[in-house]
């Protein structure tokens, strides 16, 4: 089956070359966010994933994990949960994929999206997609931005 999952395993063998026998570690959801150029993330195994809706996802959010991400100091105090870029990443299982639901930021740097897949184990035909609900606040400014200028224009 060429592009798509096989049935998750605890454990599976790695087939990568050279690494004969070693376990290949378990595909994790998550939810993250990029600050400044830093990644943070929060994961599960996918075999301890919350199934909702036919998806398999991280069930915690971004606002609960941010605040204890602050108490730890692992990330500023003085920044809201959605200032930054932010995503959250699902398991399909009707399409049997990961997908990553990003701001525009993550989801159009490739280089993010591919640290984000190999954090948490995620296979190539991982899909990314940018989220509305996911928008920094410079996505927010700028959509502002773009929106006062159409209308500016048009008046």
């Amino acid at each position: 089956m060429t592009g798509r999952l096989k049935p998750v395993h605890k454990h599976p063998q790695s087939d990568e070359p050279g690494q004969k026998g070693r376990l290949k570690a378990e595909p994790k959801v998550g939810i993250f966010w990029l600050v400044g150029n830093r990644l943070v993330l929060a994961s599960t195994p996918l075999s301890k994933a919350e199934p909702v809706l036919g998806f398999r996802h991280f069930i915690n959010g971004h606002k609960d994990v941010w605040a204890k991400l602050q108490r730890r100091g692992r990330v500023p105090r003085e920044m809201e949960y959605e200032e930054s870029p932010r995503g959250r990443v699902l398991y399909s299982g009707r399409s049997v994929q990961f997908e990553i639901l990003a701001d525009r930021c993550i989801a159009s740097d490739k280089r993010c999206t591919a640290i984000v897949i190999e954090r948490l184990g995620l296979p190539g035909d991982t899909s990314v997609v940018t989220f509305s609900h996911y928008r920094c606040a410079n996505c927010m400014a700028t959509e502002s931005t773009r929106k006062q200028e159409k209308e500016d224009r048009e008046s």
